[in-house]
């Protein structure tokens, strides 16, 4: 993984130890930027994985395992890197 991107992917972990709702909009713009950051310079490796929602119930989620951003199954990164 490259510096930039794991310095970026601590600097938001650290942003997300205040909640939303303490933030301040510049705070919450700065945040904002990071993770814009990290969509478009980190060259995502999207992992599948499954968390339990109960005992009986597990979701899929899909993940970049550098920048641990989280993609919905519609975005385009994951299209990309989704094999025929």
């Amino acid at each position: 993984m490259e510096r930039h991107i794991s310095l970026m992917r601590t600097a938001r972990n650290q942003l997300l130890c205040i909640p939303p709702s303490k933030q301040s909009p510049e705070y919450s713009a700065i945040f904002q930027s990071i993770q814009a950051y990290l969509r478009t310079q980190c060259r995502h490796n999207i992992v599948e994985d499954l968390i339990d929602i109960h005992p009986e119930c597990s979701k899929t989620i899909y993940y970049c395992e550098y920048c641990e951003i989280t993609f919905d199954y519609t975005d385009e990164h994951l299209k990309r890197n989704t094999p025929p």
